[in-house]
């Protein structure tokens, strides 16, 4: 059995990168949605500041809002489904200063990413 919140490792992995990078995000939210027999459980994190919002879902991998690129609606990050949080970082501080976000295959390399990705292996639709 897949532990309840298997992205808290990733999620913690991205707001150090992000911190590290001097982004502090001023609201990071991590959850799961339950799903029932039909519909998995979606796993969720979101990092926000005044203009740019990162959105995680274990279903849809990355996305964003930027007044520059999507406006109020999220859409999609072209970064790998796990990506590297230094990827991730950059792709904030391109956002923050008006310009559109990297695109990059670059993925967690780390312990804790085998157990995420076993836990997305083991939800339907993920």
């Amino acid at each position: 059995m897949s532990p309840v919140f298997p992205h808290l490792p990733y999620v913690d992995a991205v707001h150090a990168a992000l911190t590290a990078a001097g982004h502090v995000p001023d609201v990071v939210t991590a959850s799961v949605v339950l799903g029932d027999e039909r519909h998995p459980a979606d796993l969720f994190a979101e990092f926000q500041w005044d203009t740019v919002r990162l959105r995680w879902e274990s279903a849809r991998g990355w996305l964003h809002t930027a007044p520059h690129t999507t406006g109020d609606r999220f859409g999609p990050l072209l970064v790998a489904h796990l990506a590297d949080p230094a990827v991730l970082a950059t792709v904030v501080e391109r956002l923050a200063d008006g310009h559109p976000p990297v695109s990059s295959r670059a993925v967690w390399e780390d312990p804790a990413a085998g157990v995420l990705d076993r836990a997305l292996s083991d939800r339907e639709g993920c």
